[in-house]
């Protein structure tokens, strides 16, 4: 079963560690000996705007980024913003109309408002048609969104836990 990810990083590595998640989809890797993390797929943030948005069509520049309001998302367990998260620049204050802690929720709100927002690439590429949503580069140096597998170090070499992370693989893989 697929379950959203809990509220703190204590929480989930306390899921972990009672059995009652077999492995977490992270992009950041944990550090600790009693964790292991096994790359998974690659990925990069994008903006999105409504495809009727009245200023912004096809690119948005920095500036033009600043000028229009926002829907965010928030992560959940470092209380930062996604934009704040894969940019290399520091990422100036921006006019917030909304806040989000799911990107289906935000991706809706972008499409049927004027405002702006970012989402992963390979999540806007798969909603864009539904919500009417136009995909933008990113007017800023981004880094790259790298999600892992993570586990409790006793099930790494577990049969069912390899097939799992086996199983995940083969669908990002092909």
């Amino acid at each position: 079963m697929l379950s959203p990810t809990t509220v703190t990083e204590a929480q989930l590595r306390e899921k972990l560690n009672l059995r009652q998640a077999d492995l977490a989809i992270e992009f950041s890797e944990s550090s600790t000996s009693s964790y292991f993390t096994q790359p998974f797929f690659s990925d990069q943030i994008c903006v999105i705007a409504s495809k009727q948005h009245p200023r912004i069509q096809g690119a948005i520049s920095a500036l033009e980024y600043y000028q229009e309001k926002h829907i965010t998302l928030k992560l959940r367990r470092e209380e930062i913003f996604l934009v704040d998260y894969f940019t290399k620049e520091h990422i100036q204050p921006r006019k917030v109309a909304a806040e989000c802690e799911s990107l289906l929720a935000l991706m809706a709100l972008v499409g049927s408002s004027e405002s702006i927002g970012m989402t992963s690439l390979n999540m806007a590429k798969q909603f864009s048609e539904q919500f009417g949503l136009q995909i933008l580069p990113v007017p800023f140096s981004s880094l790259p969104v790298n999600y892992v597998l993570m586990g409790h170090r006793r099930e790494q070499n577990s049969k069912a836990n390899v097939w799992l992370r086996d199983k995940l693989l083969s669908y990002v893989q092909g």
